[in-house]
């Protein structure tokens, strides 16, 4: 299905997309295999809309609300929470996690979750640097799946290939 122009999606939303969100797509309609520290792959235009849509029904009604219509998200760590941008104050937009059970938190004082754009430049910085970012190291090479570790966290052994009938592959 061919993406929704921008005004339908936008439309969808009830207001315009926050010029974070906008770059972000320009540059990352989804991410595949590369994660956001620590484990949030960036979302497509058709699953922002989506989530959006699903978290105002859900959680965005009722007594107790912790879902509001100016939170955008643009990343999902797969198992249902999202990075999502608060852009309820436009002057002091705020990176957000609203996690599977409907809980809303900030992820922490660090200055790289003040904006979609200082977490992207965290992220690069860190990836190209090797130094950690708030409290994760830069992902191994090891690994196919671009998985951030916590500072102090071991190194996970390689992973081991297994072919069939559990018979492991030797590279």
């Amino acid at each position: 299905m061919p993406p929704r122009p921008r005004g339908a999606r936008e439309e969808g939303l009830g207001r315009e997309l926050p010029s974070e969100i906008r770059e972000l797509l320009r540059g990352h309609n989804g991410s595949g295999v590369f994660t956001l520290p620590p484990y949030y792959g960036i979302l497509n235009t058709a699953a922002i809309l989506s989530e959006w849509e699903s978290r105002v029904h859900i959680y965005g009604q009722g007594e107790w609300v912790t879902y509001f219509p100016p939170y955008v998200p643009f990343a999902s760590d797969g198992g249902g929470g999202v990075l999502y941008l608060d852009a309820s104050d436009p002057a002091d937009p705020r990176v957000r996690d609203h996690d599977k059970q409907g809980g809303s938190v900030s992820v922490s004082s660090h200055p790289m979750w003040q904006s979609v754009t200082s977490l992207l430049h965290h992220t690069a910085e860190s990836l190209e640097s090797g130094e950690p970012t708030d409290r994760y190291l830069r992902p191994t090479e090891r690994s196919d799946f671009l998985q951030w570790r916590f500072v102090g966290e071991p190194e996970s052994p390689k992973e081991r290939r297994i072919g069939k009938y559990g018979v492991p592959i030797d590279e």
